[in-house]
């Protein structure tokens, strides 16, 4: 084999790996990294601007314990955190009457794309995703350990609670 045909191996296997890192999320280490993660995702997730926009975490309040949180929706929606030693939590509760499918698959799957996952991988573990549709049932409740995080999908009485816990 001549250099040139080696060196041209060695540039196109190089760039297959920067491809591939980058394709490949991180999982953030702070809150404020997830926030920003999710609001990069929620614009390519929605495919609606007022909805990217209605849905994003801007605005953010942080109670006295140092949690963050936001409501959307007329309280339809709700966004909180919690901090703990070696990791954090990211919870989204949704009102199922309240919320439509347009607006509840895209803000999980770009919760889970700022988690540094892919979408597809996680419900397909977490059992509700069929082919390219996603299918909550009534009362239903996953809990999934993926890449070294904690994703758990709970679906009881007039709620749907998607939870995440990544450590920092």
């Amino acid at each position: 084999m001549s250099k040139k045909k080696i060196l041209i191996g060695v540039g196109v296997a190089f760039l297959l790996f920067i491809m591939l890192a980058a394709a490949g999320g991180s999982t953030p280490k702070t809150v404020d990294q997830f926030i920003s993660n999710y609001n990069s995702e929620i614009k390519n997730t929605a495919r609606n601007d007022s909805i990217a926009k209605s849905c994003s975490l801007n605005n953010v309040v942080t109670n006295l314990n140092g949690s963050k949180m936001k409501s959307f929706f007329d309280d339809s929606i709700a966004f909180m955190t919690y901090d703990h030693s070696n990791s954090f939590s990211v919870s989204f509760n949704f009102v199922k009457e309240s919320v439509s499918a347009d607006v509840l698959f895209p803000m999980i799957e770009a919760a889970i794309l700022a988690s540094g996952d892919n979408p597809n991988e996680v419900m397909k573990n977490l059992g509700v995703l069929n082919g390219d549709r996603y299918n909550i049932p009534g009362t239903y409740e996953k809990k999934i350990s993926f890449n070294s995080k904690e994703y758990s999908l709970m679906s009881v009485d007039e709620y749907i609670i998607f939870f995440i816990e990544m450590s920092k």
